[in-house]
């Protein structure tokens, strides 16, 4: 089975993920390794802070797959940015062409700091569907506002917008309580992508096959879950097939 990684900073020199070529290659090797055909390189923007540096990203980018292609691991990038959300943000996505959304599509992957109040990510989330995109809202677990506040991520969902857990929740063997939140999660069906979050080929590394493993083991009457909720794989994704005019392998 293939996956596809929505979340990765994996490109290097342009945040503090991958410092240097000979990482990237190391992380797009664990890539191949753990049967990831796509990812969908999402660097860190802030745009309350500095601007996005698309030119160099984007040639960044393309040296990647050009390494990629030259060492016959048939992994694919595209682009797209890890949004620290701020009311700049829909300017920018309005323009067109000073951060990339999710590999060209209508969706965009945003960030905020752990202890954001809740009504600010509601906000968030309003404003881009008012200018046609849709949130994806990074690394979920990490927000105290939503931590078993059920109501609360059903609110969300009820916006369209979709929830991205980061493989290292599962692989990491969080605590009980941490636990039943993201099995809840899974459950109800809350999760539309189980991503890496890649930093690095060692801390925060590529896990999506590890953390694969654990949910099937834990959950093996649930492999519907890969499927229908979104964990990175499974049917043709819209984020990528709006980009391609082809369906690659993410769910919904």
């Amino acid at each position: 089975m293939a996956f596809i990684d929505i979340h990765s900073h994996l490109l290097p020199g342009l945040d503090d993920g991958s410092r240097d070529w000979d990482m990237t290659e190391a992380m797009l090797r664990q890539a191949k390794e753990d049967d990831i055909g796509c990812i969908i390189a999402t660097t860190h923007a802030d745009p309350a802070r500095k601007e996005f540096p698309l030119a160099k990203y984007m040639e960044t980018l393309e040296k990647a797959n050009l390494l990629s292609r030259q060492l016959g691991l048939g992994v694919t990038l595209y682009p797209g940015a890890e949004i620290m959300y701020a009311d700049s943000v829909t300017e920018r996505l309005l323009e067109g062409n000073r951060i990339p959304s999710l590999a060209g599509s209508r969706h965009t992957l945003i960030e905020f700091y752990p202890g954001v109040k809740y009504d600010t990510i509601l906000t968030a989330i309003r404003r881009l569907a008012y200018i046609g995109y849709t949130a994806v809202l990074a690394h979920i677990e990490r927000y105290e506002c939503l931590y078993k506040k059920y109501d609360r991520i059903a609110e969300i969902k009820a916006t369209g917008a979709k929830l991205q857990v980061n493989c290292g929740s599962f692989v990491k063997k969080p605590g009980f309580f941490a636990a039943r939140y993201l099995d809840k999660l899974l459950t109800d069906g809350s999760i539309n992508f189980l991503a890496t979050d890649a930093h690095s080929d060692t801390v925060r590394r590529i896990n999506m096959k590890e953390a694969y493993d654990i949910i099937i083991k834990r959950r093996p009457d649930d492999g519907w879950l890969f499927q229908g909720v979104g964990l990175g794989i499974g049917e043709p994704s819209p984020i990528v097939t709006e980009a391609e005019g082809k369906p690659l392998i993410v769910a919904p």
